[in-house]
């Protein structure tokens, strides 16, 4: 998990790798909902990758839903769930919000 509090325009996010993969689930704060997605994203997508050199893809989502899913998974990695437990259902939602991600 790379933690991306330096964004100033988004409110909250969690992002999440797999192998050469981000997946970034945002929730805008009331300034940037007038800011461009395009914009935002790609913003969201150069940071990862230049922390994470190994990212070749980065996802980004502001569906509120896909935000909500992801926050539950990064609080049960703090509280030391093991990984292994949610790993199907993980897999299943990025597939559902990100059907295009490889």
């Amino acid at each position: 998990m790379i933690n991306l509090t330096f964004f100033y325009n988004t409110f909250k996010q969690n992002c999440f790798v797999s192998s050469n993969n981000a997946y970034v689930a945002v929730k805008l704060s009331p300034t940037s909902q007038n800011e461009n997605t395009n914009s935002i994203e790609h913003k969201i997508s150069q940071r990862v990758k230049s922390t994470e050199r190994d990212i070749d893809n980065v996802y980004v989502s502001e569906n509120p839903d896909f935000y909500d899913r992801m926050n539950t998974y990064a609080s049960d990695i703090r509280n030391g769930r093991p990984i292994s437990g949610f790993f199907n259902e993980f897999t299943e939602t990025i597939r559902r919000v990100f059907p295009k991600s490889k």
